[in-house]
């Protein structure tokens, strides 16, 4: 019947453009790994990226005031790495830090445009040595923030819609990898 055959185009159309969405996420370079690196963030408009790295001052000590530093890394430009606008910073792609526990040196982190998802900069012990890691609750499981992938359109004035936002982390009881799709 007709309602049938609608349900099916249209499971067809929504499969096909959610595939292909993981297969052009496939094709994004990943920023190099580096003792500072906490977690990236990649949008489908463009191959940019968005790092967040451990903001430290010249001794290598954390820096408190500002304790995550996020910086683009323009892949479309040749590779070059660009500080965020003030604009990007306080509306879109900057994180505020609140100390949680001074002794220990922890925070409590929100993305300026999604609050709803509380993330926490702490130390772990990985390798045989504390390291700081972003850790937040991905498909309910605790797990160490890796990558954020965002799919948005622009509406009919530009402003970007935001369709969906992927989270991919690591289970920290596991180390088995963890996702989830959330949709506005």
């Amino acid at each position: 019947n007709l309602k049938t055959k609608i349900l099916i185009i249209g499971f067809f159309i929504v499969s096909t453009c959610s595939y292909s969405q993981n297969k052009l996420k496939d094709t994004y370079p990943i920023p190099a790994k580096t003792d500072n690196l906490l977690f990236y963030l990649q949008r489908s408009k463009n191959k940019n990226t968005i790092t967040y790295e451990l903001n430290t001052l010249p001794n290598g000590t954390l820096n408190k005031e500002e304790p995550v530093h996020p910086y683009w890394i323009r892949y479309e430009e040749g590779g070059k790495k660009m500080e965020l606008s003030y604009i990007q910073k306080t509306l879109a792609f900057g994180i505020n830090a609140e100390l949680s526990d001074q002794q220990k040196g922890n925070y409590i982190l929100k993305m300026v445009s999604y609050k709803d998802r509380t993330l926490f900069l702490q130390k772990h012990f990985i390798d045989g040595k504390y390291k700081y890691k972003v850790f937040t609750v991905i498909n309910n499981k605790i797990s160490i923030l890796q990558s954020i992938f965002v799919t948005a359109v622009d509406n009919f004035v530009g402003y970007p819609i935001v369709k969906s936002v992927e989270l991919f982390g690591t289970d920290i009881k596991t180390g088995s990898s963890v996702y989830e799709k959330i949709i506005p």
